[in-house]
Order: C-alpha cells, then sequence, then structure tokens
C-alpha cells in the first residue's frame, strides 16, 4: 500500500487562486505607490509655495476669512439695484444753544432730520 500512494499523482495547485493572490498583491502596491505618489506630489507643492501658516493669524487674513466664509453662507443670488445719496446736515459741536439751518433737500427729495442737532465734546 505504501507503493500505491507514492504512484499517484501529486493534487496541482489551483491556478485560479494563484492568480487571484497574484492580483490582490498587485492592486496593494499599486494603491500604496499611488498614495505615495500623492503625498509626494503635495509635499512638493506646499514647499514650493512657500505656506506662511504664522500669515494665517494676522488680522488682515482673519477678516478676509470672515469675508469669503459670510459670503459663502449667503450668497448673493439676487441682485438689488442701489443708488448712493450724499446728503449733508450741520452739527454743532459744541452746542451754543443755537439751532443750526435746515439742509436743503437732496435734487432726489431725499431728506435727513439729525435730532439733537448739536453735541458736546
Amino acid at each position: 500500500m505504501a507503493d500505491d500512494t507514492a504512484s499517484s499523482p501529486k493534487p496541482m495547485k489551483d491556478s485560479h487562486s494563484t492568480s487571484k493572490k497574484r492580483k490582490g498583491f498587485r492592486r496593494i502596491l499599486t494603491m500604496v505607490i499611488v498614495i505615495l505618489s500623492i503625498f509626494v506630489v503635495y509635499a512638493f507643492a506646499f514647499a514650493t509655495t512657500d505656506v506662511s501658516l504664522d500669515e494665517l493669524q494676522s488680522e488682515r487674513r482673519q477678516e478676509q476669512l470672515f469675508r469669503i466664509l459670510r459670503a459663502l453662507a449667503h450668497p448673493d443670488l439676487i441682485h438689488y439695484d442701489k443708488e448712493d445719496v450724499v446728503i449733508s446736515s450741520p452739527i454743532y459741536v459744541p452746542c451754543n444753544g443755537r439751532t443750526p439751518d435746515a439742509a436743503p433737500p437732496a435734487a432726489t427729495g431725499a431728506t435727513v432730520v439729525i435730532e439733537p442737532t448739536c453735541a458736546e465734546p
């Protein structure tokens, strides 16, 4: 009986499972290479543009950031026409007991009433 087992053909490895293992290994290796390549390009771009994170803390940058975030949060989808009208009115500083003359109305007919007509420094 020992001769029967020795003379029987050995089972061959499944070539299909071996190719699956190779494809899986190739896929993992490809993903690792792609991720490393993206990281290298990102690091090179970061170094080339000379990004200064200290500038983000400046007052001017903070104002710009808030203005941008506000614009993104409330987009101006509808544009309203507006017209600037300049009106001037005298104000006495300090108060001298007199009331200044009323300013003539603007050409558009707009008026402004200022109360009180004087102020103390």
